[in-house]
């Protein structure tokens, strides 16, 4: 937001605060975000690649299992974001 539009993004607990006239901005970075090839990447990277450091050779084969399956349940992630529509998961609220 800040590079792109110039634009200062607050939260505030589980909210986000901005000036009106961004929002269209916001929606706009948050597609981005969402159809980014990082997004996919994210739970890997950052949850079993840091895990799998510290395991065992056990404890690795055992997360391997866990992480296949996890991949398994979230195969049409990829083809469900592709569609979707920030205004409804940030709906504007007074």
């Amino acid at each position: 937001m800040k590079k792109e539009h110039k634009s200062s993004v607050n939260h505030l607990h589980d909210c986000i605060i901005l000036h009106p006239n961004d929002l269209d901005h916001l929606y706009v970075v948050i597609q981005e975000i969402y159809s980014s090839p990082t997004i996919y990447k994210l739970i890997n990277n950052g949850v079993f690649d840091q895990i799998d450091s510290v395991l065992s050779n056990e404890g690795k084969e055992r997360l391997k299992v866990l992480k296949e399956a996890f991949f398994t349940l979230t195969d049409d992630f990829e083809s469900e974001i592709i569609n979707i529509n920030p205004d409804h998961m940030y709906s504007l609220q007074d």
